[in-house]
């Protein structure tokens, strides 16, 4: 009669062991599954990015295609967007693919995910990762360093421009510091700010222009030019439309804390990071003016009636100002500073 009991018990003990070694063991994984792995910043430059993606699991039938989708617009990009990538059609579990996106606009945010599809029709998608791509970089042929910025499908520079040559032919610009020099030259002149000649007022807010040298035609690099009139109203509709993008284009920075503008600096936020500075500006009398209060832009108008135009960003409203000046000879003795804007649009 022990004999048996003991027999029980030791069946009912292997029983309930294969039951707990059972239970312990993983679940397989029977759904299509697939990982877009994180992305190392040290990956990211200003028009490239390394990622990898991996095959977990295939949904119990062959993969058909396995690759990644990414975009600049959908922030959960599909293999219906325009931007898709097929790297493998007989991909296996736990396959693992390295890749890399180029042609990347610089300071520019990129959504990109995996994507794999099996022969019973199944799709499906890893984890959406999403980067931004480093500022890029202009240097001019003085020397000077300056990073490129990606706003909308306009590619602008950072930093108001400094050059003290044309472009295109190095021929110099004069620096005029001379008051009536200023007033009566109807020759390409640029200044700094206060004729401050320490390389600060250079350095901090860039050239102060007049309208013979912004719009001769080896004033701008290769690939770049003085924005026109409806560039800057595409600027602005960018970012919100004129009573806003102001503020969107202002560097928050006030002086008290080592930035340029004087409060209020109403709206300020920077978030197209266009970083723009309270440079002032230079009047055709040759007076500084606006320094801390507020910055013009140059741009160049195609209506023949007013030929001089400018932006202008101001230290008490978000607002941007878009605006022609009048057919004057005086208006063309105006100090301004300038953006330059890449001829070619930003990659879609």
């Amino acid at each position: 009669m022990k004999k048996n009991y003991f027999f029980s018990f030791l069946v009912c003990t292997i029983v309930l062991n294969l039951a707990s070694c059972k239970k312990d063991q993983p679940k397989a994984i029977t759904e299509l599954s697939i990982v877009t792995n994180d992305i190392d910043p040290a990956n990211i430059t200003d028009s490239e990015v390394l990622f990898s993606i991996q095959l977990i699991a295939d949904g119990n039938s062959p993969i058909t295609a396995f690759g990644y989708c990414w975009s600049r617009i959908n922030s959960s990009p599909t293999i219906d967007d325009v931007d898709h990538m097929v790297v493998y059609n007989n991909a296996k579990i736990g396959f693992t693919y390295n890749s890399k996106l180029d042609k990347l606009n610089p300071y520019d945010t990129y959504y990109v995910r995996a994507f794999a599809t099996n022969e019973a029709g199944k799709t499906a998608y890893g984890e959406t990762k999403t980067f931004k791509t480093k500022p890029g970089t202009f240097t001019d042929i003085d020397g000077n360093l300056y990073h490129t910025i990606t706003i909308g499908d306009q590619v602008w520079m950072q930093e108001n421009w400094k050059c003290q040559k044309m472009s295109k032919s190095s021929a110099i610009i004069t620096i005029v510091s001379d008051n009536n020099v200023w007033k009566t030259t109807v020759s390409p002149a640029l200044c700094w700010y206060s004729n401050d000649n320490t390389n600060t007022a250079k350095n901090t807010y860039g050239g102060l222009y007049n309208w013979y040298a912004i719009t001769n035609q080896d004033f701008a690099p290769n690939g770049w030019h003085v924005p026109l009139f409806s560039e800057a109203s595409k600027l602005a509709t960018n970012l919100g439309g004129t009573d806003v993008a102001g503020g969107k284009l202002k560097d928050i920075k006030l002086t008290a804390n080592g930035g340029t503008w004087v409060a209020p600096n109403t709206g300020a936020t920077n978030e197209s990071n266009f970083t723009g500075l309270a440079a002032g500006f230079r009047l055709d009398d040759s007076s500084f003016n606006g320094l801390g209060i507020v910055t013009e832009y140059w741009l160049i108008s195609t209506d023949s009636s007013f030929p001089y135009a400018a932006f202008s960003l101001h230290n008490n409203e978000a607002k941007v100002h878009v605006y022609w000046y009048s057919n004057n000879q005086s208006t063309a003795r105006l100090g301004g500073s300038v953006r330059l804007l890449r001829d070619t649009p930003a990659n879609f």
